[in-house]
């Protein structure tokens, strides 16, 4: 990819992450009164939409990320940062929902969708022949998400070790600091991950060492 082409497509991707920031920001300073289900339900699908389009080829991008580096959106870890964003702003939406079915008479209040989607959350622990495939695709993103973000702590500190000693120690304080934030939300995902079926190695996450024989289980899920 020419850089030219590489600047276009990141800079469209940094637009619609400054709206999908617009809409995060929105969301958190409207006053609870007014997140009715139908309110929680057009922020979840307009949060979902967004996510989908800014999502787009950015794979392609993070290919290029260690040549074209100096580009904000790959400097800056921008998708990472959404990425994180959406998933807490999303699970914050999901949860309200449940919380107003709980206490809905009716217990009609959240689509079967939204139900769902905090059922991924808090209560799946089916195993994975069980699991429907649209389960099965949201730890697919899971996973994903979480490698971008393993990346972005690769790109950090291969850029740290780059950069001539001698820095101001704010310099590396931010840096730690940036370190700290990506380290706590991969591990947040690989919790979310392994609570999402009692084995997620068939999906290809192995996020821990296999055990010595003399302490292995008889099967191995990839998170104990």
């Amino acid at each position: 990819m020419e850089e030219s082409q590489l600047y276009l497509l990141a800079s469209k991707r940094k637009e619609l992450g400054d709206e999908f920031q617009r809409l995060v920001t929105n969301y958190r300073k409207d006053p609870s009164i007014r997140k009715t289900p139908d309110y929680l339900k057009a922020k979840l699908e307009k949060l979902e939409q967004l996510w989908t389009t800014f999502n787009t080829n950015n794979t392609e991008l993070e290919l290029h990320a260690r040549t074209y580096s100096h580009h904000p959106y790959l400097e800056k870890q921008y998708f990472a940062k959404v990425s994180v964003q959406y998933i807490k702003v999303k699970r914050n939406i999901q949860q309200l929902l449940h919380n107003l079915e709980a206490s809905s008479p009716s217990g009609s209040a959240v689509s079967t969708e939204a139900k769902d989607d905090v059922q991924h959350f808090k209560t799946s622990n089916a195993p994975l022949e069980e699991m429907d495939s649209l389960t099965t695709k949201r730890i697919k993103n899971l996973i994903r998400r979480q490698s971008v973000i393993i990346q972005s702590i690769v790109h950090l500190i291969n850029g740290i070790d780059s950069i001539e000693v001698g820095q101001p120690s704010q310099f590396y304080e931010v840096k730690l600091s940036t370190l700290h934030r990506f380290w706590d939300d991969a591990r947040g995902l690989h919790q979310d991950i392994c609570e999402s079926a009692d084995d997620v190695t068939a999906l290809g996450y192995t996020p821990m060492p296999r055990p010595e024989a003399s302490h292995s289980r008889a099967h191995y899920t990839g998170c104990s």
